[in-house]
């Protein structure tokens, strides 16, 4: 069976600046799959600043066949405080 292993030791996200991106994540983790473990957490949790063009988050090299960004928020949480964050198993 082929494998789809990729390696991956970073990830780039861009964003529309506020007021045009109020849905855009701002808070994020990357997890990964496997068979023993199901999805769990392979970065911290990065913020996205507010700004124009590219940013860039890395993280220890890791090999996977699948990745996933999950939002814990998003730019308008600025705007509403008291709002719990997403809770996330890691």
């Amino acid at each position: 069976e082929k494998s789809n292993l990729q390696r991956v030791s970073a990830i780039s996200i861009k964003i529309p600046p506020m007021p045009q991106g109020p849905l855009s994540v701002k808070e994020f983790c990357l997890q990964r799959f496997s068979f023993e473990r199901g999805w769990h957490a392979i970065s911290p949790t990065f913020v996205v600043g507010n700004t124009v063009g590219w940013q860039r988050f890395t993280i220890p090299e890791v090999d996977v066949e699948e990745i996933r960004l999950v939002c814990l928020s998003n730019q308008m949480a600025d705007f509403f405080p008291n709002l719990q964050k997403l809770a996330v198993d890691a």
